[in-house]
């Protein structure tokens, strides 16, 4: 009989998990299946209230999202930084572990959490879940109160830790990014600073994230234009203006992919190529780069052989159309006019 319970249960469980999974893939928008999500799995912790926060790395805080069932300061409260640190000191942010109160050394419902928050609104247990990437990147945290004490069970909370990766899936703007820009770095750029959101390292970037940071704060959040790293390497770099749905606080999002060296083109050939595009004469562009005509001339003919085309129309809408395109003094290349 007992051996049966059991069986009976495991289906069950089995049941509400492919429904989860089902959710999860649905062709909705990311916030829109995360709370088809969270309402599905009332199914497996029998919870009062229920959120997801996104976290936010240009602001360094958690976002609400999701809220089944809190009462909005409730919510609004629960990720802020008075009760993140007593978070953080119970290793809830960076360990993709499940945490009831009671599992908590020591008495949990002496937390601040419990005493100032939880208890106050009606709630006498419940758990807490960071959602991290599979690169270790925090993403959001799950949180779930109950009015019985004898939820959620040990059983809930493991069947809820396992879930942890569809939820973080859903969060992620870096992991949606890359689904549909391919591997690279990922920038968020604001007006005074741009960060990496890959989590990758900022050393040996300076220049390009002074120049990101230059074009946002000119008013430029889109482009399209070539660089040449610290190293001699070559990217391609898309600059997009940030969709509500990814909820960062950021006025463009750059996506840095390695690049082959277009048709061979030197850097100053490219400097000649994006001043055509911008429909600059000899005469001009020797101007703004502080080189003769006849330079000048001396590129052009040598750009016109490389590319393979007879016309500086023909040039410049090449290279519009490949992004062969640069900053030239600080500018936005001729695409982002």
């Amino acid at each position: 009989m007992v051996g049966s319970e059991v069986t009976m249960r495991q289906l069950q469980d089995l049941g509400i998990l492919a429904e989860i999974a089902a959710k999860a893939a649905q062709p909705l928008s990311a916030v829109e299946r995360a709370r088809s999500v969270l309402a599905a799995m009332h199914g497996l912790v029998p919870y009062a209230g229920g959120g997801l926060s996104a976290w936010d790395p240009i602001g360094e805080t958690y976002r609400p999202v999701v809220n089944i069932g809190y009462d909005a300061p409730t919510f609004s409260t629960l990720h802020t930084h008075r009760y993140l640190d007593e978070y953080r000191r119970l290793g809830l942010l960076d360990e993709p572990k499940a945490l009831r109160f009671r599992d908590v050394p020591g008495r949990g419902r002496d937390l601040r959490t419990f005493q100032e928050l939880v208890a106050p609104a009606g709630y006498r247990e419940g758990l807490g879940l960071a959602l991290l990437a599979p690169d270790g990147r925090r993403v959001g945290i799950l949180t779930l109160s109950t009015v019985d004490v004898r939820y959620p069970s040990v059983r809930q909370r493991d069947l809820s830790e396992l879930l942890g990766p569809t939820l973080a899936a859903l969060l992620d703007p870096v992991g949606r990014l890359a689904e549909s820009f391919g591997a690279g770095q990922l920038w968020a750029i604001t007006q005074s600073a741009a960060r990496r959101l890959d989590g990758g390292s900022l050393l040996g970037r300076n220049s390009l994230r002074e120049q990101l940071i230059r074009l946002v704060a000119n008013g430029v959040d889109q482009a399209e234009f070539r660089w040449r790293d610290e190293s001699g390497g070559w990217e391609r770099v898309r600059m997009l203006a940030p969709t509500a749905e990814l909820g960062l606080a950021c006025r463009s999002i750059a996506v840095v992919t390695p690049a082959p060296q277009p048709y061979r083109l030197t850097w100053r050939e490219l400097e000649v190529v994006t001043l055509i595009a911008r429909g600059y004469d000899n005469r001009r562009v020797a101007q703004t780069l502080g080189a003769s005509v006849r330079t000048v001339t001396t590129h052009v003919e040598r750009i016109l052989t490389k590319v393979q085309v007879r016309s500086r129309t023909e040039l410049a809408v090449r290279a519009v159309h490949e992004g062969l395109l640069v900053c030239v003094d600080g500018e936005p290349p001729a695409a982002c006019y």
